[in-house]
């Protein structure tokens, strides 16, 4: 990362500002908005190794914050970004769905013997109002996965390559904390760099993004650097005999960059 000048800082943080309230507008501009959760009466994901008795779901609730009154959601599905479908419809809140794979592949052109680790279905709900119909800005993804348990407590070694002022370790603890559906945030990806070492210098604060296992084969989602660009993991290792994960990181617009070695306690 490069100097920053406090005139940078000011303009990102003006920038970062106006985004957030973009953000908070278009959720709101189609006069309603509904919450999605975790429906504890079936996993998050859709397991591979039982296809032909796979099921998962989720619920859905009425959102206090809303503009409008929610009389009815109609849900539509795609498949790894495909075109959407019509699923279910007449729904009305608050609402417990749960469906086996094959009603969820109905539709989408493949059969659920044809899904393999790593699919991804998208869910998306259109809101009927007494002011009209709104697509929510609320959508949920389940994966076609295997179980997965990688939550709780990790020592944390941290190898932080490159920064400003020079490499340096840090070594810690973290939580690895269970989303469901073999997803798991982790807060600040960088190891410290973002969420300890870089904080007296320009403010910054922890990288927080979402480790995802799919039977095994781990991945983590891009996160902003809060400046100009993203951090991104390009190397990422589990071994399911020790549970430790190993991952490199580093940042698209800047040298900073260091190895994570995560071990389970």
């Amino acid at each position: 990362m490069k100097n920053i000048k406090f005139l940078g800082l000011f303009m990102a943080f003006i920038m970062l500002f106006s985004a957030c309230e973009s953000e908070d507008y278009l959720d709101f501009a189609g006069g309603s908005t509904i919450k999605t959760a975790t429906n504890p009466n079936v996993p998050g994901f859709f397991d591979i190794v039982s296809l032909s008795s796979s099921q998962s779901g989720f619920s859905l609730m009425a959102d206090d914050a809303s503009a409008q009154a929610v009389n009815s959601v109609t849900v539509f599905k795609s498949l790894n970004g495909g075109d959407l479908v019509e699923h279910a419809s007449g729904i009305a809140l608050p609402a417990d769905l749960s469906f086996t794979l094959d009603e969820v592949c109905s539709g989408l052109g493949i059969a659920s013997s044809d899904v393999v680790a790593g699919d991804a279905f998208t869910f998306v709900f259109d809101l009927a109002t007494s002011a009209g119909t709104f697509r929510s800005a609320e959508t949920v993804t389940i994966n076609a996965a295997c179980a997965s348990d990688l939550s709780g407590t990790y020592s944390r070694f941290s190898d932080i390559l490159y920064t400003d002022y020079g490499p340096v370790q840090y070594d810690d603890e973290i939580t690895l904390t269970d989303l469901g559906g073999g997803n798991y945030e982790i807060e600040d990806i960088t190891g410290g760099a973002w969420g300890i070492w870089y904080v007296g210098y320009y403010g910054t604060s922890p990288r927080t993004t979402t480790i995802t296992d799919v039977c095994g084969t781990l991945s983590v989602a891009p996160v902003s650097d809060q400046f100009c660009c993203e951090i991104l993991v390009d190397e990422i290792t589990f071994d399911p005999e020790t549970g430790v994960i190993f991952y490199h990181w580093y940042d698209t617009g800047y040298a900073d960059e260091g190895n994570v070695t995560l071990t389970p306690q």
